[in-house]
């Protein structure tokens, strides 16, 4: 399990590989914006995939 400071820590590139990192705002943004659309959901301190299809999928992919 990862802490909430080691998933923001890690660095998100533009295309092109080059450019600076994603903000603590934009990490909370994003995450905001995933449980309005239902795509996660809220649980305490974590975020979980509510759909078991979808929770399927994204375990077996790899970034």
């Amino acid at each position: 399990m990862h802490t909430r400071r080691e998933v923001v820590g890690r660095k998100a590139l533009p295309p092109g590989g080059r450019g600076g990192g994603i903000t603590d705002g934009e990490v909370t943004k994003i995450l905001r914006n995933l449980v309005n659309y239902g795509f996660l959901e809220k649980r305490g301190d974590l975020y979980v995939v509510p759909d078991p299809a979808l929770r399927k999928a994204l375990e077996a992919l790899r970034c």
